[in-house]
């Protein structure tokens, strides 16, 4: 019957297309049965059918599929709607490509709090964690069309503009007629509605995604527009983004001063012995002899003993000698020492002693188990030999591989939780519309713009776990060789003064007051100009933390790999060129000598040898090839590391300065759980804080009740500093007890006291 309907009206509209009007073409539409699907786009006649096409148009009508959804909407901070045509699979709104971005999306607001907040990054609210959405209702929508199928055959522009019109109004049916009660809805309603949606702006053939907003007053007038970047956040993005340059620039400042400050790794110390020790020493070539021996080493046994070694190649050979030891010099890792003013305390400082360094197996439970073969009954059947112990460590070194980036993970989670899918859709409609896409530094990121599974950041792991692994697993000359480099790289940085910096760049510039006297005053702005990029090279390559941590550790590559032979010193005499480059290399070595700090050397910087021996051209290329390979290495994991820490850090920042921006703004709403949070942190630092000041007075009171014990502490204080030396005394037979209040607090014995004067001296 619908069908026969259809053709009967198909069929009177082509009769009379020669001298129907727009009027006919409306009612002819209107005869058709509502539920009738009329495709106007299949009349022959092209003028008819545009025609009907726009009669077609202006009939199409849209509605909620439940009026309940809108019924009760009120003004709120703003409306999120997303809209969907209810029971159809082919929804134009999801398949449309045009320059209007997501066009079942709306905003409604009506306030500049709401239009403050579409200024935002659109994961704004994650990054706020929902603080900034108090107040933003999302309202997905079911939509129906009378008659059907009319609202899939406007265009793109007729949908975008029904929609806006029905948002306007929150999708409520228009009355002539308003009930009491309405009336004081309608007197309430505010002076300006906004409705937005996203659109794609070409500039230069990228794309810009931006949001057009159009504005009703009171008296209907609409008007519309491009959405401008509000000032105030506009700041606030360039704020962040200086905050995540600075810590590009200074993260290596972050890394703890312990893990590569001399004072700490290894240090040096002199044991007074109360008795002088004697024994007897033969020292001899052969490998065999007939002197009974207690203890036998080889060169190879003292090879880290180097002062003892130089002594012993001053003694006569095969022959027995008497020598007397009146002092020890011991080796002690700053870890192992409890400063004064730092006891050893926290739940994490105990977590990280006792599984990361291991020294739960110091307990009696552990002692036992840790030195067994994890092969039980089978070790004699098996060559590798492997404890318990090391194989708990090499466990240990894994997790700590990959626990290390954990603050990366929570930034990928992020991504593929709250991003991907939005950043997907923007590059499938930038792909479509042949526009290429943007970088923007101030509201953009790495992993926003690559993915954390590019090319980018594949590349990235790869090197980081590279480097966990040679660091973690490689052999120990090779390991050791890496960490010196890098521990005498961050404490040449460490000692870099800024001072002294500042006065070699006011030195270029007031080069011209001592040359040139008066004519500076005209000719200075010149020169200054010329030598700009030499002083700002100084300025960047000592101030910036990261660039000077490449140099330096490039400095260290060629000196500990190397042979420490300069280019400059040859038996041939110097040509021209290359006395040039000689004066300019004296200068250079004088300005890097001038602006570091005399330091304390590592003891492995005393005896420096090449990464490979021998002589001749062969050789020399194999240390260089050594050297530019292990040169890329570090500046990879360097970058690779700096890249992990920014993306991680910046994430970190934007989430606090949200989150900050959401309770100022929602203070009404945040304020009691805000004070809540507070109080219950003053509470926990002030029980930590009783903890950590109990036993920070038991700390120092063992030191003092030590120090009274040592009788030779004040002469080697009283020592110029030329002759002091880091010292250890050992509290042998004295237990020390220590009182507080008049209650014993611990009895401690077999106590030893380190003195180190060079950090009095620094």
């Amino acid at each position: 019957m619908k069908r026969q309907t259809l053709l009967l009206l198909m069929a009177s509209l082509s009769a009379i297309a020669c001298v129907t009007s727009e009027s006919t073409v409306k009612n002819a539409v209107s005869a058709a049965p509502a539920n009738t699907q009329f495709d106007p786009s299949k009349l022959k006649d092209r003028t008819l059918s545009k025609n009907v096409s726009k009669a077609y148009a202006e009939l199409c009508r849209i509605r909620p599929e439940d009026r309940d959804q809108v019924q009760f909407l009120r003004e709120s901070v703003m409306y999120i709607f997303e809209i969907e045509i209810y029971n159809r699979s082919d929804d134009p709104l999801r398949t449309d490509v045009s320059r209007t971005y997501k066009p079942w999306k709306w905003y409604r607001t009506t306030s500049d709090h709401g239009k403050t907040l579409l200024t935002l990054s659109f994961n704004f609210d994650v990054l706020s964690l929902t603080i900034l959405t108090i107040g933003v209702q999302r309202v997905p929508l079911k939509i129906v069309d009378s008659p059907v199928g009319c609202f899939k055959e406007l265009t793109a522009e007729e949908r975008v503009d029904m929609l806006r019109e029905k948002v306007f109004d929150n999708f409520k049916k228009r009355k002539t007629r308003k009930l009491p009660e309405e009336e004081e809805e309608y007197s309430n309603r505010p002076e300006v509605t906004f409705v937005c949606n996203n659109v794609v702006r070409e500039v230069d053939g990228r794309a810009v995604f931006a949001n057009r907003c159009c504005a009703r007053d009171s008296e209907g007038n609409i008007s519309c527009s491009e959405q401008e970047d509000n000032l105030w956040i506009t700041v606030l993005y360039v704020c962040i983004f200086l905050v995540k340059l600075m810590l590009f620039m200074f993260c290596p400042l972050l890394v703890p001063s312990n893990m590569y400050t001399a004072s700490y790794v290894a240090s040096e110390y002199v044991v007074k012995l109360a008795k002088e020790l004697k024994f007897k020493m033969f020292v001899s070539e052969s490998t065999t002899t007939s002197v009974r021996y207690k203890h036998r080493f080889t060169l190879e046994d003292i090879s880290e003993w180097h002062r003892f070694r130089e002594s012993v190649v001053n003694f006569p050979t095969d022959e027995i000698i008497d020598v007397k030891m009146p002092e020890l010099r011991i080796k002690v890792k700053g870890k192992r020492i409890i400063p004064p003013n730092d006891p050893p305390t926290g739940l994490l400082r105990t977590i990280y002693d006792n599984l990361i360094r291991c020294k739960i197996r110091r307990l009696d439970p552990f002692k036992a188990c840790c030195d067994k073969s994890i092969y039980a009954s089978l070790e004699p059947l098996i060559k590798h030999k492997c404890t318990w112990e090391k194989l708990v460590l090499i466990f240990i070194k894994i997790v700590c591989l990959f626990l290390v980036p954990s603050p990366f993970y929570l930034r990928a989670y992020i991504y593929y939780k709250y991003e991907k899918d939005e950043i997907d859709s923007r590059r499938f409609l930038r792909d479509k519309l042949n526009l290429t896409d943007v970088f923007n530094p101030y509201r953009s990121n790495f992993v926003q713009y690559y993915s954390p599974t590019s090319w980018l950041f594949l590349s990235v792991y790869s090197v980081y776990i590279i480097a966990g692994l040679v660091i973690g697993f490689a052999e120990d000359h090779t390991r050791d060789k890496l960490k010196s480099i890098v521990r005498s790289a961050f404490h040449d940085m460490q000692n870099v003064s800024r001072t002294n910096v500042l006065q070699i760049i006011l030195g270029f510039l007031l080069w011209p007051f001592r040359k040139l006297g008066l004519a500076a005053l005209v000719s200075c702005p010149i020169i200054s100009m010329l030598t700009a990029p030499i002083w700002c090279t100084v300025f960047i390559l000592y101030c910036v933390p990261t660039v000077y941590l490449a140099y330096r550790l490039l400095f260290h590559i060629r000196k500990k790999l190397g042979t420490g032979d300069s280019i400059f010193e040859s038996d041939k005499p110097l040509t021209k060129a290359t006395k040039t480059v000689y004066k300019v290399h004296k200068k250079i070595a004088k300005i890097d000598k001038n602006v570091h700090i005399k330091r304390e050397q590592f003891s492995d910087e005393e005896a420096n040898s090449p990464c490979i021996a021998g002589f001749g051209r062969l050789a020399a290329l194999r240390r260089l090839l050594v050297q530019i390979a292990c040169g890329i290495f570090v500046m990879l994991v360097l970058i690779s590391s700096v890249l992990l820490f920014v993306e991680a850090a910046g994430v970190i920042v934007e989430v606090l300065v949200f989150t900050m921006m959401g309770i100022i703004v929602n203070a009404g709403s945040t304020l009691r759980y805000v004070s809540m949070a507070l109080l219950v942190i003053v509470y926990m630092h002030s029980c930590y804080d009783n903890v950590y000041e109990n036993y920070l007075m038991f700390n120092n009171t063992i030191v003092e009740a030590v120090m009274d014990k040592v009788d030779d502490l004040k002469k080697v204080a009283s020592l110029p500093s030329s002759m002091q030396e880091n010292m250890a005394f050992q509290v042998g037979n004295y237990t020390v007890c220590v009182r507080a209040d008049r209650r014993i607090v611990g009895t401690l014995s077999f106590l030893s006291l380190f003195i180190s004067f060079t950090l009095f001296q620094r």
